[in-house]
């Protein structure tokens, strides 16, 4: 195991698979949208799909083999943000949008399609233990909204 390695699985939660980072992974800062489930820029808001008790599908559960399943989802895009955020309020009414970055001191991130062609604004960040996402974003205002 290269010392590289061996520095990041002490930045990760025991039994991530640090092993299977993809190669482009980087801490960046990349200005990005998240679907806040709950309705608030809160920590629930912010946890991993492996994690995240209303992310678990038995889709999700059979493809945890891909890296993605260990990520926050995050997009650049907005008109592709507002559409997940369509798509989650369906079980999840009270979805917000916020708008903030992938802080480098919380974890690598990377642009999906740098490794998956379709994959559009999509932003993969798998965040470090005890990372805080959440606190550098904010609710993106609904729109007519103040």
């Amino acid at each position: 195991m290269n010392a590289n390695l061996v520095e990041l699985r002490e930045k990760y939660p025991p039994g991530f698979p640090v092993e299977d980072l993809p190669e482009g992974a980087r801490e960046e800062r990349i200005n990005v949208y998240r679907v806040c489930r709950s309705g608030k820029v809160e920590p629930s808001s912010f946890l991993p799909t492996y994690l995240d008790e209303l992310a678990m599908t038995k889709e999700n559960a059979e493809e945890n083999h891909d890296i993605s399943y260990y990520s926050l989802s995050t997009f650049y895009k907005e008109n592709e943000a507002k559409r997940a955020l369509k798509f989650f309020r369906g079980k999840q009414p009270n979805a917000i949008l916020a708008i903030g970055s992938t802080e480098p001191s919380c974890g690598l991130c990377q642009r999906t399609k740098e490794r998956k062609k379709n994959a559009k604004s999509h932003v993969d960040w798998w965040l470090y233990q005890e990372a805080e996402p959440y606190i550098f974003f904010q609710e993106v205002c609904p729109e007519g909204g103040e």
